[in-house]
């Protein structure tokens, strides 16, 4: 985790891990050049927003996005 730039707690790692979020999903989120807080990227995860859709929202002009704004995006357009 600390290769995706994270100095994490052991909460914080066990807190990650129960939600699926993986020590890949956040390297291939800084290869993007986002680095959502820890708190953040277990709500990414719980609402199903995936690394090419963050890329896409960069890529788009919306890197600045918070993550609570992606995920309720990316649930919007689920459902919508």
């Amino acid at each position: 985790m600390k290769d995706a730039g994270y100095d994490l707690s052991s909460s914080q790692i066990v807190e990650l891990s129960i939600h699926g979020v993986s020590s890949a999903y956040m390297r291939e989120l800084k290869k993007y050049g986002l680095q959502p807080a820890a708190a953040d990227l277990v709500q990414l995860k719980i609402h199903g927003v995936s690394t090419n859709y963050l890329k896409g929202l960069k890529d788009a002009g919306y890197g600045g996005l918070l993550a609570s704004r992606n995920h309720r995006s990316c649930h919007s357009r689920r459902v919508g």
